[in-house]
């Protein structure tokens, strides 16, 4: 049994090691094999397709450049899965700070408006929760 997950590791870390050389087929098979989880991940923390895309081509591009400070390569797969959050959760930050909001007046005395507030209010506490929290 730990003969086996010696022997699974091995390779791991070859392909690993190959990669941080500068091969580009090592750098390949850790993406085939690594990028479901990754986009995966962005997504959880994102809960946006569009950013999950965004954070996860960014963060194979962060990934490719950083690897070489990756200190033990059979830890591989969380260093990844983090650089995926991180990525994802600056991204949603970013776009936070940019979004303008629209400020709607309603009339009380309109039963109509006072449905459209409390769907109002609802939609920014959401908004203000953080993706994780949601």
């Amino acid at each position: 049994m730990i003969g086996d997950v010696i022997a699974e590791a091995e390779p791991h870390r070859s392909i690993v090691e190959r990669a941080i050389a500068g091969d580009e087929v090592a750098f390949a098979r850790i993406v085939a094999e690594h990028h479901a989880d990754m986009a995966r991940i962005a997504y959880f923390v994102s809960g946006d397709l569009d950013i999950a895309e965004e954070a996860e081509q960014s963060a194979w591009a962060i990934a490719y450049r950083r690897l070489k400070d990756l200190r033990d390569p059979n830890r591989l797969r969380p260093w990844l899965m983090s650089v995926a959050a991180n990525e994802a959760r600056q991204i949603v930050w970013s776009r936070r700070r940019r979004t303008v909001r629209e400020i709607t007046v309603v009339d009380p005395t309109r039963p109509r408006d006072i449905n459209r507030a409390a769907m109002i209010d609802l939609a920014d506490a959401l908004g203000r929760l953080d993706p994780k929290d949601r």
